[in-house]
């Protein structure tokens, strides 16, 4: 299903222009809008009961003043639910890897080490740990030593988590895609009302692309940015949590961002549904599209990880056909950070990989434009699933 089509014949396309096809199969929601503060608070009383999950947070990717690249993951988590969820718990999570890299190191994949903390089991903390608060002008997201503020498209993260020390400036890029559903649609979720929404349901869930700026400790390293873009995700999933452990079956999921100077974009396929959505950032427009006859991730290379033994794609072309033209992107990944999810039932297993990539947009109505920049891929898959046992 995730035949990429050539690129010749995409430009063979282009000769007859035509809008993104209609494709039948199932999709997220294409929505489109402006980072509302509304969204970016708890929606749910912090004593709700019902099955929940939900996350805000970031993956930064740049370089630093002295010459390193890196990639930062931080993620703060809420998870109720023992039908999918083990432990009812609170999770932070940073993923941090960083390194100097020859020009011929970034044409291939590297062996880095990296750190890694949150999701293993002992990591989990209790409900409660985590505090996020909302009034008309600031949300806050606080666990243990480590707080995200957002107000006036403004994020500042600032604290430590495992031996990280962050303190960060986040700028939007563009405007929200709401790929995995309209907070419009949620019922019972009032941001006015958060303290007695006891039976907030619903599942939406938005992307949008930021400038990163600020400093990171990492375990006594000083590092000041230089240059570096990234992802802010807010999802929220409340009475009806969709089994993780089905969504990654076959090849899994697969989220795919590029940033350069002239347009950013990302692209996002999963097998079951089968789901495929993309978007684009250039010039004061957003737009995206979905459907695996529009949007395809094709795997270019590989790599066998010395660590793990395991062969992981390394490279990949994406396109994504869109009303107002065709992207086409190359990427090269040269380091890698792994971890698992683990769920009732069974067990993901995901792969971040810190990557360039070089991309060319055809508008129907005008010349290419390529850009190069930086890439980020996350790849996270079922790795096993065993019936669950009924007394």
């Amino acid at each position: 299903m995730r035949f990429l089509l050539p690129f010749t014949l995409a430009l063979g396309l282009l000769a007859q222009p035509r809008a993104a096809q209609t494709t039948g199969e199932e999709v997220f929601s294409m929505g489109v809008g402006p980072v509302e503060l509304v969204h970016e608070g708890p929606l749910v009383p912090d004593n709700y009961t019902n099955p929940l999950f939900t996350d805000t947070g970031f993956v930064i990717r740049g370089n630093t003043t002295s010459g390193e690249e890196f990639h930062l993951w931080i993620f703060w988590y809420r998870q109720i639910g023992t039908h999918e969820f083990i432990v009812n718990s609170d999770v932070m999570q940073v993923s941090l890897l960083r390194g100097s890299f020859s020009e011929g190191n970034r044409t291939r994949m590297n062996d880095v080490p990296f750190v890694n903390k949150g999701q293993n089991l002992e990591d989990y903390r209790e409900l409660g740990t985590m505090e996020v608060t909302y009034d008309d002008n600031l949300v806050t997201w606080k666990f243990e030593n480590i707080t995200l503020q957002f107000k006036s498209n403004h994020w500042n993260v600032k604290g430590s988590y495992a031996g990280v020390a962050l303190d960060l400036q986040l700028e939007i890029r563009g405007k929200e895609f709401y790929h995995a559903g309209d907070f419009a649609d949620l019922e019972g979720c009032d941001s006015e009302t958060t303290a007695t929404n006891y039976n907030c349901s619903g599942i939406a869930g938005g992307i949008n692309h930021v400038y990163a700026s600020g400093t990171i400790n990492d375990n006594g390293t000083a590092l000041v940015i230089d240059q570096a873009q990234g992802v802010h995700e807010r999802i929220i999933q409340a009475k009806d949590v969709p089994s993780r452990l089905d969504i990654g079956l076959g090849r899994g999921s697969l989220w795919l961002h590029g940033w350069g100077e002239k347009f950013s974009w990302f692209t996002f396929t999963s097998d079951e549904g089968p789901y495929a959505v993309g978007m684009l950032n250039i010039g004061n427009g957003t737009h995206v599209t979905s459907g695996s006859l529009n949007v395809t991730i094709e795997e270019r290379g590989h790599w066998l990880d010395s660590k793990t033994n395991v062969v992981n794609p390394s490279a990949w072309c994406t396109t994504a056909v869109l009303d107002t033209g065709v992207l086409e992107a190359n990427v090269q990944a040269f380091g890698r950070v792994y971890y698992y999810w683990l769920r009732t039932g069974g067990l993901m297993i995901v792969n971040q990989m810190t990557a360039d990539m070089t991309m060319t947009y055809t508008p129907y109505d005008g010349e290419p434009v390529m850009d190069k920049g930086r890439a980020f891929m996350e790849v996270m898959k079922t790795f096993y699933q065993q019936p669950l046992l009924v007394d």
